[in-house]
């Protein structure tokens, strides 16, 4: 597995469509179309990977591998952090001015407010069988 330890693992195939080989630098992008209103940027860079250098046609696939903190958000007046309900849209470009490809990925949890989940000050959400079965079914390019 791309990703071994991820709550959700993205996989996107990076193609050179130049005349000269080169690298991409590849950066993925979350954004929380339901955060709480003005408390946190509409996108959050999440992580970033190098290609090695492609010729003209050549592909490499790179793997984002996305913790429940990298699902969360922030909150001061609602007292920490929360893993938001529904969904988040992923998007991976070359900068957050050059967005080439987005999915939506579900946010399953077992939270029950409408603010979401607190999560711990450290680590990640405790598991139960309900999240860990939800977890499987939503992982991406597995």
């Amino acid at each position: 597995l791309p990703c071994p330890a991820a709550e959700v693992c993205v996989c996107v195939v990076i193609v050179n469509a130049g005349a000269r080989s080169g690298r991409e630098v590849a950066q993925a992008y979350l954004e929380f179309p339901d955060a709480l209103e003005g408390s946190e940027p509409r996108l959050q860079l999440r992580g970033f990977k190098k290609t090695a250098v492609l010729p003209p046609g050549g592909q490499e696939e790179v793997c984002f591998p996305l913790s429940a903190r990298d699902l969360s958000v922030y909150s001061p007046g609602a007292g920490g952090i929360f893993q938001l309900q529904d969904r988040a849209r992923l998007h991976v470009g070359s900068s957050s001015a050059d967005l080439r490809h987005s999915i939506d990925l579900p946010i399953l949890s077992v939270a029950r407010s409408a603010a979401g989940k607190r999560l711990p000050s450290a680590g990640p959400p405790p598991e139960d069988e309900e999240r860990s079965e939800a977890s499987k079914k939503g992982r991406h390019g597995d």
